[in-house]
């Protein structure tokens, strides 16, 4: 089955994306950058998924961001259109991004002591149940 456009937005363009609409030719796969954003556009659109989640489309469009940190070289996306669930995968570019290292003076905030490294599992329990939770989208596009 041919992807109608299908487009990969780099993160630089995503915000810029958001809000407009993009005409390209029908492709059966996109390539994106980690730290992407994927548009699939159509009309009809029921529901939009990844990684067993879905959610509603917006501005007539499913909208798939992809982590800075994605491990796989594929990352496979669906919608449901008039009850027929459409599939495609999205490939991953090298990481774009130059790599830069810093030398430390003082390692405490790596080699962490154990209060330290218990107040860091308190935190980061905390913020972990931020990302798992879900709800209404509180915006609409435009942005």
């Amino acid at each position: 089955m041919r992807i109608p456009n299908l487009l990969a937005v780099s993160p630089w363009l995503a915000l810029w994306a958001l809000g407009a609409t993009l005409g390209l030719a029908a492709t059966p796969e996109a390539i994106v950058p980690p730290g992407g954003l994927v548009r699939w556009p159509g009309e009809g659109i029921e529901s939009c998924g990844r990684d067993g989640v879905s959610w509603e489309p917006m501005a007539h469009a499913c909208w798939y961001p992809v982590d800075l940190l994605e491990s796989a070289s594929a990352v496979a996306i669906w919608r449901q259109v008039g009850g027929e669930r459409q599939s495609a995968r999205v490939q991953l570019a090298d990481y774009p991004y130059p790599v830069q290292h810093i030398t430390l003076q003082d390692d405490s905030k790596v080699n962490l002591s154990e209060a330290d490294g218990a107040r860091a599992a308190g935190e980061s329990e905390r913020i972990g149940a931020l990302w798992a939770s879900s709800g209404p989208r509180r915006f609409t596009l435009p942005l």
